[in-house]
């Protein structure tokens, strides 16, 4: 069984933010569920809900 985890970001709007977040959460085996972004006062900012082997959560956080 996986576990559920949800992440919050704020950073610097930059092209390729997305793309770095997603390979983040694929590489420990995540499964990405759901997503909420926006661009705010210059800034991104997201809320993503996935999923990700319970073996490897504590990696996924670091790389986090």
């Amino acid at each position: 069984m996986g576990r559920h985890m949800v992440l919050t970001a704020i950073a610097k709007d930059r092209p390729g933010l997305v793309d770095a977040l997603a390979d983040v959460i694929s590489a420990a085996g995540g499964n990405w569920l759901e997503s909420s972004m926006a661009r705010l006062g210059g800034e991104f900012a997201g809320i993503v809900s996935f999923e990700v082997p319970e073996d490897r959560a504590a990696t996924l956080e670091s790389a986090l």
